[in-house]
């Protein structure tokens, strides 16, 4: 196999890969990383070398006799990328490979692009396929913490976003509530316990009818437990006191 033959694949091979890792990247997880960064490397590195082997071919046929030289000429411009390589294999090896004393038969430079294409979709479906399986499962299948309030009626959780895990004072995520009750909140005062820390940031002191409270629980001292609560204390709109407590069940482990 020629040097040509290499530089060639080479350059198949990295816009091969290129294409597959875009393929893929929708169903890899969040954290790659500089991975990412890989993909247009192996984009830049495959359009240089196709710069330069454009240049190469056009040079080739600038000097060589050719009776449809002509329908080469317009490929070369119009679709430089393709009809590069189509000329490589067509012509040029073809040419050198007699001039070198070869018999009939399929040029080795064909059978490289051939053997490359069929690899690189190979390539292609392979890495969409282990992105998907990937992203199944690296994907939970729910949330792992789901919390309900003891009076949605009145107080309803629009949406959570708990983690399962934590370390001691974090913050394990949101609790976001809304305000049912047909009017103001006052008073409000909001206690942490199980998997929670006592005091629970976000805890409003007033909040309008309609408006949402956003809780940031942070995690309790204890390792592990299956549900962390929050007592809600608050006066509704007749300054009654009310109390609704927030339960959130689900594998929590402290560390």
């Amino acid at each position: 196999m020629r040097l040509g033959d290499i530089f060639v694949g080479a350059i198949l091979l990295c816009l091969l890969l290129a294409i597959a890792s875009v393929f893929a990247l929708p169903f890899a997880p969040a954290d790659i990383g500089p991975i990412v960064i890989i993909i247009p490397l192996l984009f830049l590195i495959a359009v240089f070398g196709g710069m330069v082997l454009w240049i190469w071919m056009v040079v080739d046929l600038i000097k060589r006799p050719l009776k449809d030289k002509i329908v080469w000429a317009l490929l070369l411009v119009f679709v430089s990328g393709i009809a590069s390589f189509l000329y490589y294999a067509l012509v040029y090896r073809k040419n050198v490979r007699d001039a070198e004393g070869g018999g009939s038969g399929t040029s080795s430079a064909v059978l490289v692009v051939l053997i490359i294409a069929v690899l690189g979709f190979i390539l292609i479906v392979g890495a969409i396929v282990v992105g998907v399986l990937v992203f199944i499962v690296s994907s939970p299948l729910g949330p792992s913490v789901v919390c309900s309030s003891s009076d949605p009626a009145k107080i309803m959780i629009k949406a959570s976003n708990l983690e399962s895990y934590g370390s001691i004072s974090d913050s394990l995520g949101t609790i976001k509530l809304q305000n049912l009750t047909g009017g103001d909140l006052s008073n409000i005062s909001c206690v942490g316990s199980e998997a929670f820390a006592s005091t629970v940031p976000g805890c409003p002191i007033t909040v309008q009818s309609g408006m949402e409270i956003n809780l940031i629980p942070n995690a309790g001292s204890a390792k592990t437990h299956t549900f962390g609560r929050i007592k809600m204390n608050y006066n509704d709109y007749s300054n009654q006191d009310k109390t609704v407590v927030i339960t959130c069940s689900g594998p929590i482990t402290i560390s």
